[in-house]
């Protein structure tokens, strides 16, 4: 399990999440590419086997910015942003 703050409002860490998960991609055996966009940037992975089946991961930069946040939402975690809790 590994954390890596990402803030997509303010486009803190986006680019290192990107990274993060094409290493972990690559980690397990599939190719990986990270596209530019003219927003956030896509991860790209495939694998192959002799499978017939496939499978589709979808995964969004759409978190929160760090507290006080202004609308009114309030944390439901004691947990530090960020932090690893299992």
């Amino acid at each position: 399990m590994r954390a890596q703050p990402s803030i997509s409002a303010q486009g803190i860490g986006i680019g290192e999440c990107a990274d993060l998960v094409a290493t972990m991609l690559r980690e397990q055996g599939f190719s990986a590419e990270i596209m530019p966009t003219d927003g956030n940037p896509v991860v790209y992975g495939e694998g192959s086997s002799a499978n017939d089946r496939t499978m589709l991961f979808y995964l969004h930069y759409d978190v929160q910015p760090p507290e006080p946040l202004n609308s009114g939402i309030r944390r439901h975690s004691s947990s530090p942003g960020w932090m690893i809790v299992l």
